[in-house]
């Protein structure tokens, strides 16, 4: 993906924190797992997202998941690595001091 963003109207994006990384993982134990539920993108998105308050748009997104299978210890990750920005919705041009 290229942006992902919940802003209306977006113009442009401020860059607060490139190459940002997060990972949701689950892992069991002999088949008991240790959190309830699957690793979600959502949560992933959500690690990047508290990073910064003022972060609302992620640019440049990248999704992958891992596993690692023993039989014994089991673990399933989903990584999301973006880079997050803030979203501008208006647009200021320079201009002179006077007005005509």
């Amino acid at each position: 993906m290229t942006l992902l963003s919940m802003a209306p109207n977006l113009i442009s994006v401020q860059m607060l924190r490139p190459a940002a990384t997060a990972r949701s993982c689950r892992s069991a134990v002999l088949g008991i797992s240790r959190q309830p539920g699957e690793p979600t993108i959502d949560e992933a998105v959500g690690l990047i997202l508290a990073l910064d308050r003022e972060g609302d748009v992620l640019t440049n997104v990248d999704v992958s998941w891992h596993q690692l299978l023993t039989g014994v210890y089991n673990r399933t990750c989903v990584e999301v690595r973006a880079d997050l920005g803030r979203a501008i919705s208006t647009m200021v041009l320079p201009g002179t001091m006077h007005h005509h």
